[in-house]
């Protein structure tokens, strides 16, 4: 143990021990700064006796921060610097107390710097920051500005001095071990009807559980939810992290276990701390999406449903888990569509029946759970399987019949950080082999026929510590047949994936590409074709080989052919970015502009096939909404970093427009900006309502005739259109839509009223009727289907 400094002289003599300069430095900073509290620190280090404030910052700064001490209630060294917070030579507290620039960051999740510096502007001047602001004045009453967990929620109240009882409280409980862990865990309580226990199982990452429990926690139709967090003994930070996280919403509850426990135990022990009617088990690498609960409520409620599972995805949206399937009896399940577009799934139905699901994610009625003892310790790595095979057997058993026993509800979304579905120790199999290997459903080749394919065979994994396979992998093929009925009769049912350049997940939802191929993929499945839409994290997914047709929309980012399919290419934007040599890599290219195709073609041996943008006529018609009953002057896009040129000429023009879309804040004054989103399916109303919707192009889509999809779309819903001019757009749209050529034109065109400067009611009407008629996906996908048929037949 470090001796009582008393004065700067053995700080001296330690640091020439110690070797380390920049300790030196620190040290003179942080001891300035006050910001050591020894009681505190004094706690972690399980001291009977208070430190001195000197003592504390040496052993800090020369050996705590590296093992995870934190010199302050609230300054966590991993929550300011998750990654290198062990590893770099300047730590936390000094690089803050140096940098100004830091003293915005959150140095706690109950401690937001700028959310104090924005409230006591005094804060900005102290030589410590906001934190060494707040130390110095701060009373026992003090609220602290808590780091929201997300924006729709604001958190529990907590003042300075319940949140050092409670982190001081929590600190001697420590050392403390569990001495209860072995108790019977499926005993009931009193269970609340209509309630939702949300087990997060968490395994030591706090910001990954921090970002699970904020997706939970931002849902607004979960009713009465209640999130038990179960830590297992990981590190003091982690541990401090999640309590002060549970501490601050009333419906988290973290219990804290200082011994590691396997995850069948920890899940158990989650459910013994739960009071919902119906529990939910959820690792912490689970991020639910919208909507997620009541799909799996709703599932639950049919009576022979006892268990339901989210469909899991990996980050890139393929499916991670559509529940398990055994591939033979005796052998082990595998999930079933892994690494499939999460259409297959879908494709399959809302409520698919499955032999099991996985605990990562699974929902089931709290009296099933108890009346089967909940998870069996003995198979640990494959409990949640051997629960599910209890639950159908005991269904069976009590109603002499074959029943459901678990479903997948394919509605309802989780994206799983990383595999911990399905990573189980295959040492561990031998006991669920003991019990199940003459009782497991037999082979599931009826789940992958309703998903479209065909099992080929089944590739045997050997494990070294079995004398018989345990896995067996199907390998799939997907038989082609002839479309039966439709305008494509007679032609192949092939399979079609569109890639796009947008992400995967919610940020892809606000890329105008994905709309686009969601209603071209619907317009080949209603010609007989498979479609899915695969985002750029999904371009290369390992279940391409399955697809026959490759559709890429080429927008900002190229993407490369796939070997032994039919390769397309439709360039809808961009051109400046593509090259002859890209083409080239094509069965086949279309673009979305009659003059660009054109001059490509004179330089290529196969001609480039012009095939313009479209419109989803379901979508957008004149039915949506009234017209002249939203915005005046409506636009409709994202910034990308730029002042869009028609925005910047209707607000020079005086207009009064109202603007969706990102990354408009710092370009545009902010009552200019209505919203970061519009839903896709407020759009046509949002054109259809407005008095003018803006509309302008790219500099390389105008010079080389390349029209808007927005341009669709708005004529399409009969709203009057305002855009630049770009060739072609008169033949297509005819007076439909207004131009103009400087500020001074388009002043004119949003000043006069607009009967006398757009066309009437009734022509609008008719340029509609026109447009979604020609002009509509189900066209394009026509013209696609038989260019690929044709290619097909070769």
């Amino acid at each position: 143990m470090f001796p009582r400094i008393r004065s700067l002289q053995p700080l001296r003599d330690l640091h020439r021990i110690r070797g380390n300069a920049e300790g030196s430095v620190g040290f003179a900073v942080i001891a300035r700064s006050g910001l050591v509290d020894p009681h505190w620190y004094s706690r972690q280090l399980g001291r009977a006796t208070t430190m001195s404030r000197l003592e504390a910052t040496a052993h800090y700064v020369w050996a705590g921060r590296v093992r995870g001490l934190s010199p302050h209630p609230l300054f966590e060294p991993e929550y300011v610097d998750p990654t290198g917070w062990r590893t770099n030579p300047v730590d936390p507290l000094t690089r803050y107390l140096r940098d100004p620039r830091n003293w915005t960051t959150a140095t706690h999740p109950w401690f937001d710097g700028g959310a104090y510096l924005a409230a006591t502007p005094a804060a900005r001047s102290h030589p410590y920051g906001p934190l060494g602001h707040f130390t110095a004045t701060a009373h026992s009453g003090t609220p602290l500005p808590v780091v929201p967990m997300h924006g729709e929620h604001a958190p529990t109240p907590i003042t300075w001095g319940e949140a050092r009882d409670f982190l001081l409280g929590r600190e001697r409980r420590e050392g403390r071990r569990d001495a209860d862990l072995t108790k019977a865990t499926a005993q009931e309580t009193k269970r609340v009807v209509g309630r939702v226990s949300v087990l997060v199982r968490a395994t030591g990452d706090w910001q990954r559980a921090r970002q699970c429990l904020a997706a939970l926690l931002a849902e607004t139709d979960a009713g009465d939810l209640e999130v038990i967090v179960v830590d297992s003994a990981s590190r003091r930070s982690v541990g401090t992290i999640l309590a002060a996280t549970g501490a601050t919403d009333p419906r988290i509850h973290v219990v804290r276990h200082h011994i590691h426990q396997p995850a069948t135990l920890t899940r158990n022990l989650a459910y013994a701390q739960s009071t919902g009617e119906v529990v939910v088990f959820l690792d912490d690498s689970g991020i639910v999406q919208r909507g997620w609960l009541p799909p799996l409520l709703r599932s639950l409620d049919a009576p022979d449903v006892l268990a339901a599972q989210p469909l899991l995805v990996h980050p890139d949206h393929t499916v991670r888990s559509a529940g398990m399937v055994f591939p033979r009896r005796g052998t082990l399940p595998v999930h079933f569509l892994d690494r499939h577009p999460a259409e297959d799934a879908r494709r399959v139905g809302t409520h698919v029946e499955v032999p099991a699901v996985t605990a990562a994610a699974m929902a089931i009625r709290a009296a099933n759970f108890a009346a089967l003892d909940g998870f069996d310790l003995d198979q640990n790595g494959w409990a949640d399987v051997d629960l599910c095979l209890r639950l159908r057997e005991t269904l069976r058993n009590e109603r002499h019949a074959p029943a459901a026993g678990v479903v997948v509800s394919t509605d309802s979304v989780v994206v799983q950080q990383e595999n911990t579905a399905a990573d189980r120790a295959r040492e561990n199999a031998h006991a669920f082999q003991r019990r199940w290997s003459r009782r497991t459903p037999r082979g599931d080749e009826r789940l992958w026929r309703a998903a479209g394919f065909t099992v080929s065979h089944y590739r045997p994994e050997i494990s070294p510590a079995a004398a018989r396979p345990q896995l067996a992998r199907p390998v799939l093929t997907r038989p082609v047949t002839l479309v039966s009925q439709g305008p494509a009769r007679g032609l192949p049912a092939l399979r079609w994936a569109i890639k796009t350049a947008a992400p995967a997940g919610e940020a892809g939802k606000r890329w105008g590409d994905v709309h686009f191929a969601r209603a071209l993929a619907a317009a080949l499945e209603r010609l007989g074709q498979t479609a899915v839409v695969d985002p750029r994290e999904a371009h290369h997914r390992g279940t391409a080989y399955l697809d026959d047709v490759v559709l890429t929309l080429r927008g900002l980012h190229p993407v490369s052919p796939q070997p032994g399919r039919i390769n397309l290419l439709w360039v809808i934007s961009h051109p400046d970015r593509i090259t002859l040599a890209e083409m080239d890599q094509y069965d086949r290219v279309f673009a979305a502009s009659t003059q660009w195709a054109a001059r490509m073609s004179e330089s290529r041996e196969d001609p480039v096939i012009p095939l313009l943008q479209c419109t989803d006529p379901e979508r957008f018609h004149p039915g949506v909404a009234q017209p002249d009953t939203g915005h005046r002057c409506l636009f409709v896009g994202n910034s990308h970093r730029m002042l869009r040129p028609v925005v910047r000429d209707a607000i020079d023009a005086g207009a009064d427009i109202a603007v969706y879309g990102l990354q408009w804040e710092g370009l545009l004054d902010a009552r200019y900006i209505h919203g970061s989103h519009l839903p896709n399916s407020d759009v046509a109303a949002a054109y259809r309502s407005a008095g003018v919707v803006l509309n302008d192009h790219w500099s390389d889509m105008r010079r080389e005739g390349f029209l808007s999809n927005r341009l669709f779309d708005a004529t399409a819903a009969g709203a009057r259109v305002v855009s630049d001019d770009v060739a072609g757009m008169a033949e297509i749209f005819g007076k439909g839509i207004a131009t103009y050529r400087g500020v001074e034109e388009l002043s004119a065109l949003l000043t006069r009223p607009f009967d006398e400067s757009f066309p009437s009611e009734e022509d609008r009407l008719l340029v509609a009727e026109r447009i979604r008629r020609e002009h509509s996906f189900d066209a394009r996908a026509g013209t696609l289907v038989k260019a690929a048929s044709r290619l097909w037949e070769r």
